[in-house]
């Protein structure tokens, strides 16, 4: 339901505008000429249409990577942009023995505490207010970190600062999990992937990466393939 109400309010018109975000390369659901993001000085109530729909669709796509991914050896987990905290519910339920952190703007996290505790998790996932460019550093002492729906919201350069980042907080043998829907390297598809690509033209400065972008951004941070 979030999800729809959303695309109504907020894809939709600009979808419309379609010509005008390729002639331009520039967002179209918010003016990035007063605000500072897409999130400055945004309707409240819009706002938590938008962190709603977030939720509707990570709590689906997280049983996916739920299934992709063993986390039966991560204890503790970082989730940097992780608002909502779908992952990290879905996770907890399935591996008892993790304990999750979502790291996110300050406003996010309030607006994800309700759900924490709507699924009765708030003793084993917790919030930590920041923001991972203007901190100087992302929270420590976690054995993973994931990404989820985060990276395509960002220029290349960004991407690999995060990542560095992402790098500089995890111990010897610490695990990146990078969730988000992959353009072939060939870039002449999958559809969903080109689609949501383009969907973020409207958005933000970002798009969907290819596996290699990735495996570059990952090896030149210092990723090791385990």
């Amino acid at each position: 339901g979030g999800w729809i109400e959303m695309a109504d309010r907020r894809e939709y018109p600009a979808w419309m505008r379609l010509k005008d975000a390729l002639r331009s390369n520039r967002p179209l659901t918010w003016d990035p000429a007063r605000q500072k993001s897409l999130f400055d000085g945004e309707d409240p109530v819009l706002l938590e249409t938008f962190w709603e729909a977030m939720y509707a669709l990570s709590i689906t796509t997280s049983q996916v990577m739920a299934d992709a991914v063993d986390f039966s050896k991560v204890e503790r987990l970082l989730d940097v942009g992780g608002g909502g905290a779908a992952n990290d519910i879905t996770l907890c339920q399935r591996y008892p023995g993790l304990s999750a952190s979502v790291f996110d703007l300050p406003f996010v996290c309030e607006l994800t505490r309700h759900k924490i505790e709507q699924a009765g998790m708030k003793d084993r996932i917790r919030l930590i207010e920041g923001d991972f460019f203007a901190d100087a550093q992302l929270p420590t002492g976690h054995d993973a970190i994931l990404l989820s729906k985060v990276l395509l919201d960002w220029s290349e350069e960004d991407c690999r600062t995060i990542i560095d980042k992402c790098f500089a907080a995890l111990a010897q043998g610490g695990k990146l999990i990078i969730a988000d829907l992959f353009v072939d390297d060939s870039k002449d598809g999958p559809v969903d992937a080109a689609l949501m690509s383009l969907n973020m033209l409207i958005e933000t400065w970002g798009r969907n990466y290819t596996a290699a972008e990735y495996r570059a951004w990952l090896n030149a941070a210092g990723f090791a393939r385990l």
